[in-house]
């Protein structure tokens, strides 16, 4: 499966790499590595969640809508992220996103793991 920009997502290469159990034990690392990019991708998408309700929280306080050029794109994003997350998921990031100061998110999301 690939997104509107024609890449597969995290999780569709890992169910790729991980659907048929290899008998060779060198083949294994290949599956943990991709059960790490799932994890990854799965973190990446909340906090790219998280960014998206900081900005709509931002364009509400400043009255300034996502202008229409961008707004193919923008709802592009938002759906793929919500689709790998899951909407329940993806709201409660957005929610908290919405509700953090963008100072402090932005150090939570850019310090060093």
């Amino acid at each position: 499966m690939q997104n509107s920009e024609g890449r597969r997502s995290c999780r569709n290469m890992t169910q790729e790499l991980t659907q048929d159990e290899p008998e060779d034990p060198g083949q294994r690392p290949m599956r943990f590595a991709a059960k790490d990019a799932e994890a990854f991708a799965t973190a990446l998408d909340a906090a790219s969640a998280r960014l998206f309700g900081a900005a709509q929280a931002i364009r509400e306080e400043l009255d300034s809508p996502i202008e229409p050029f961008n707004r193919d794109r923008y709802d592009e994003d938002v759906a793929a992220t919500r689709c790998e997350l899951g909407s329940a998921e993806f709201e409660a990031a957005s929610a908290e996103g919405r509700r953090e100061p963008v100072s402090s998110l932005l150090s939570q999301l850019l310090a060093p793991t």
